[in-house]
């Protein structure tokens, strides 16, 4: 069975068939359309306008993947000594902090985290989770259009860990590496170090429109990596990129 991965930005809709056997994804088809102009994009009459042109594409899945930028979801890493805390009670500090991160009030948000490697230290096992929260109103907002154009929601996931996927394990590991990801709406900008994702961002410079001056967006684009390179410079991983 395949899965449909959906990415919903700006004007246009992006959609591909992915089907997955033994551990390796293959792209079955891909297309994108461009949302026709005075279509009510409430969650259920853009996700009946999708369903329609996943039909005409021939595309049969029936579970989605949402992409999410990185602008939508906050990131945070959190020190939680495992050895510390009951599960529970790491589950709910977790949930706290995010919410005093992200400024929301219990509830507004939807939060998730993966637990970190954990290291000896003298204070004990210094653990640490990798922490997602989205708001929960986007949240409600995804899964009502996809369950308008009659699929299930089963993920939704940064694209920035795309990115990172599509990327060569063979990159030179002591070498941080910014990685820029142009898409239709926004460019996504990773730091690498040692092949891992140490600071990512989103902002909102699109794809130029037929008749504008590319030149004028690659010197957008290079004015946001250089502000990324500044950034990644003073923290602690900051060097030669």
């Amino acid at each position: 069975m395949s899965t449909i991965v959906l990415d919903l930005e700006s004007d246009r809709v992006l959609a591909a068939e992915v089907a997955v056997a033994r551990g390796n994804a293959r792209v079955v088809r891909a297309f994108a359309w461009d949302v026709p102009e005075g279509l009510d994009t409430g969650a259920e009459p853009l996700g009946v306008w999708i369903r329609e042109r996943l039909d005409e594409a021939g595309m049969k899945g029936k579970a989605a993947v949402v992409a999410a930028t990185r602008a939508e979801v906050l990131v945070k890493r959190l020190e939680a000594p495992a050895d510390s805390l009951s599960p529970t009670e790491r589950h709910e500090m977790v949930h706290l902090q995010m919410s005093k991160q992200a400024s929301l009030a219990a509830g507004s948000s939807v939060v998730d985290y993966v637990e970190g490697e954990s290291s000896e230290s003298e204070l004990g096992d210094a653990g640490f989770v990798i922490a997602s929260a989205m708001p929960a109103e986007r949240v409600a907002d995804r899964t009502s259009t996809v369950r308008s154009a009659g699929l299930k929601l089963v993920g939704i996931r940064l694209r920035t860990a795309g990115v990172r996927a599509l990327v060569s394990d063979e990159l030179d590991a002591d070498r941080p590496t910014l990685l820029v990801n142009p898409s239709v709406g926004s460019v996504e900008l990773l730091m690498l170090v040692g092949g891992q994702v140490v600071s990512s961002r989103s902002v909102a410079v699109g794809l130029p429109a037929r008749g504008e001056a590319a030149s004028e967006y690659a010197e957008r684009v290079a004015v946001e990596a250089s502000r990324t390179l500044v950034s990644f410079r003073v923290m602690e991983h900051g060097g030669d990129i």
